[in-house]
């Protein structure tokens, strides 16, 4: 699953159904601006609608988590385990449960869990 989707789960999990804004960045070198993949378009434009919009920096991602009165949950790598694992059609902790990436995604779960108050399952 994608960090769009991801985080749209994560928000409504946490009980929104509505968003301002979802920031995305990535990049293996430096950080830059990562287009959603159709199926992340289409959930994004179900909860939200607008329009996407280019931003690379990191610095423009926290500003607008500070304009929205929001925090960023965490971070992920660049990693080819990710796209390793998109071709086996399994998320990264299914095809590759011990990898380092699988734990940055437990860790980013678990920080998304703890901003909502909730559990993690």
């Amino acid at each position: 699953i994608c960090a769009e989707r991801s985080a749209v789960a994560a928000a409504i999990s946490c009980g929104e159904r509505k968003f301002i804004a979802i920031a995305v960045v990535g990049g293996k070198d430096k950080l830059e601006f990562c287009p959603p993949c159709g199926i992340c378009r289409q959930v994004l434009s179900e909860f939200g609608g607008g329009s996407i919009k280019k931003s690379g920096l990191l610095e423009k991602v926290e500003e607008l988590a500070g304009d929205i009165n929001t925090v960023i949950a965490g971070r992920l790598s660049f990693s080819e385990t990710v796209q390793a694992a998109d071709e086996l059609k399994k998320t990264v902790i299914e095809a590759f449960p011990d990898s380092p990436m699988a734990d940055e995604y437990r860790c980013l779960a678990q920080s998304i869990c703890s901003i909502c108050g909730v559990a993690l399952c």
